[in-house]
C-alpha cells in the first residue's frame, strides 16, 4: 500500500509469475469503488502478503484474466467493465487483510507531509491558491514544502495543483454536457479562454478536442 504520489519502484525475482495492477488514483473517488472506501482508509503503509485459500484464488485468478480479455479488447461499455472488474479483485483481497498492514503504523515524514498536502489540493485547488498559502496551512515553509514534494513525488507543488485541476476539467468533459466554458468558470477560470489555454498545455488538445476522444474511447 503506497501513499498517492509517491515514487517508486518493484523489483521482481528471477522467474517470478504473476500479474502487475496500477489503479489511477481519481477511480477510487467513483461510484464502482465506493464499497472499497473503508478498507482503504484501514490500509497503513505497507505491504502486505495475504494467504489465499483454493476457492478464493481461483477467483482472484479469473478476475484478472477477465480483466486482461477486457482489457485488449476495445469493446462498448470497457470503461465501466474495466472499473467494476477492478473493484471486484480488490474487495475480495482487501477485505480479509489485516487491520494493519506489515509495517503500516507510521508513513515516512515526507510522504505525510505529501499525503497532507494532496488532500488539501483536493479542497482547494478550485481556489487557486499560492504555494505559500499551502505551505502556512500545513505548517512549514515554503522551501520546506517544495523540497519535500520534489523528493517523495518527483514532481513541484505547482505541477500538482495544475494536475488536479486538469483531472477535474477532464472529467467533466467526459461525464457532463457543460461547455468548456463552464467548466473552466466551475474551476475558477475567470477567462475562458484562458482555461482553454491551460488546458491544451497541460493535455496536448484542446477541451472540446478531449471530450470528443475521450467519448470515443468509452
Amino acid at each position: 500500500c503506497i501513499p498517492d504520489g509517491v515514487v517508486h519502484g518493484f523489483a521482481f525475482e528471477r522467474e517470478t509469475l504473476g500479474w502487475v495492477l496500477s489503479i489511477e488514483t481519481r477511480l477510487f473517488e467513483t461510484a464502482a469503488f465506493a464499497p472499497l472506501q473503508r478498507l482503504l482508509a484501514q490500509s497503513g503503509f505497507g505491504v502486505t502478503k495475504l494467504a489465499l485459500t483454493p476457492v478464493k484464488d481461483r477467483s482472484v485468478n479469473v478476475l484478472f484474466s477477465s480483466l486482461h480479455d477486457e482489457f485488449l479488447q476495445a469493446r462498448e461499455g470497457r470503461g465501466m467493465m474495466l472499473d467494476s472488474l477492478t473493484s471486484a479483485l480488490l474487495i475480495l483481497l482487501l477485505r480479509d487483510a489485516p487491520e494493519r498492514l506489515h509495517g503500516g503504523a507510521t508513513a515516512p515524514d515526507g510522504a505525510r507531509l505529501a499525503a497532507a498536502f494532496r488532500d488539501l489540493v483536493n479542497k482547494r485547488f478550485r481556489d487557486h491558491w499560492r504555494i505559500d498559502r499551502y505551505a502556512e496551512e500545513l505548517s512549514v515553509s515554503p522551501s520546506q514544502l517544495s523540497r519535500t514534494i520534489r523528493r517523495v513525488t518527483g514532481q513541484s507543488p505547482a505541477a500538482i495543483v495544475n494536475a488536479r485541476l486538469l483531472l477535474e476539467a477532464q472529467r467533466n468533459l467526459h461525464y457532463t454536457e457543460a461547455t468548456a466554458a463552464q467548466i473552466g468558470l466551475d474551476l475558477g477560470f475567470q477567462d475562458p479562454a484562458y482555461f482553454s489555454r491551460f488546458f491544451k498545455r497541460l493535455s496536448g488538445v484542446t477541451p472540446r478536442r478531449y471530450r470528443l476522444k475521450s467519448r470515443r474511447a468509452s
